[in-house]
């Protein structure tokens, strides 16, 4: 992090040497938003089996959509029947379309999922039939982590592959979905309020200060650590230390629990924990007191906020903490409110 910021003053010095008394320019905010929340899994028929459902994700859903179009986005927002993954293949290509068309590839993008999830090394939660079909349906025969959405029309699952196959996810299929094409911006933004959701950070990406099963004892890591990983991340991103190649798009991943946690919901707060209080960053976020709120500046707020509010109240494998993966650019999110 010294390093980063040594160079951060050189180059803000820079500018005023060069720009005079020029104030600097306005931070671009607003741009394009795909939001999904799944609450309503299905019924299940008889003959099906069917994914619990959850109480929360709608509300996470609706209250990430109305602070996004408070922030000049053009949000697309899907909910429960809605939310299905054929939905969302081609709510990706339209937005795609409607970014280039505009000439705005170059404009913020925020992806938003709450809901299911399910991480690579967590099998011992699950049943063995659900465990054999995800390695099954993983790409190239490497485990990934899923996200599950709303079964899609007319589908009746009766077994597992088949739920997989319907309202599964990978994380390389979203990620190829999302920037394998269509999605250009070097200012993305993937959030995921969903167990194991860390397990979305692509490999090579992040330096993760917190153990992979976070529980609060032993080390005293806190949120200041995990940003300071992060800081890290963007180093070796940009300057090829990590010894992987620099993808041709990609994305900063915030997610809400790390790729073994759980990620809890609470009647009190009416959402996802996370959630609840990523939609603070606005008014609370603003550590630099610039008037704009960062992504790195909004992660902070919600990873310390969760771990005062929870963990501070459970132990063990209750404990959780939100992460971070590093990416292009760390950019501005949103405005003060």
């Amino acid at each position: 992090m010294i390093s980063i910021r040594v160079r951060a003053i050189c180059l803000a010095a820079f500018m005023v040497a060069v720009a005079g008394c020029s104030p600097p320019a306005r931070p671009v905010v607003g741009g394009y938003a795909i939001v999904y929340g799944v609450s309503d899994y299905g019924a299940p028929a008889v003959g099906t089996i069917r994914i619990n459902s959850l109480p929360f994700p709608r509300s996470d859903a609706i209250a990430i959509a109305a602070l996004l179009g408070d922030q000049g986005y053009d949000v697309t927002l899907r909910m429960d029947s809605d939310a299905t993954t054929e939905n969302l293949f081609a709510d990706i290509e339209a937005v795609a379309a409607e970014m280039e068309q505009e000439g705005r590839t170059d404009a913020p993008f925020f992806f938003y999922f709450a809901g299911h999830g399910i991480g690579a090394g967590t099998d011992h939660l699950y049943p063995a039939a659900l465990v054999d079909a995800l390695d099954t349906a993983s790409p190239s025969g490497a485990r990934s982590a899923f996200l599950f959405f709303h079964p899609n029309s007319g589908s009746h699952p009766a077994d597992w592959s088949q739920i997989i196959a319907d309202q599964g996810v990978s994380e390389t299929r979203l990620r190829d979905a999302l920037f394998a094409a269509p999605i250009v911006s070097a200012r993305s933004l993937i959030v995921i309020d969903a167990c194991h959701a860390g397990g979305f950070i692509e490999a090579g990406t992040s330096h993760d200060a917190l153990p992979a099963d976070y529980t609060g004892s032993g080390r005293g890591v806190s949120a200041a650590d995990a940003l300071s990983a992060f800081g890290l991340s963007v180093d070796a991103w940009s300057t090829g230390a990590s010894g992987s190649e620099q993808p041709a798009a990609s994305a900063i991943v915030i997610a809400s629990s790390g790729a073994y946690e759980w990620a809890w919901e609470d009647s009190r707060l009416g959402h996802g924990i996370f959630t609840y209080f990523f939609l603070e960053a606005p008014r609370y976020a603003d550590r630099n007191h610039d008037g704009w709120i960062t992504v790195t500046e909004a992660y902070n707020h919600a990873a310390a906020r969760v771990d005062a509010y929870w963990n501070e109240l459970v132990s063990g494998s209750n404990r959780y903490m939100p992460r971070m993966s590093g990416g292009a650019t760390d950019f501005v999110l949103f405005e003060r409110r």
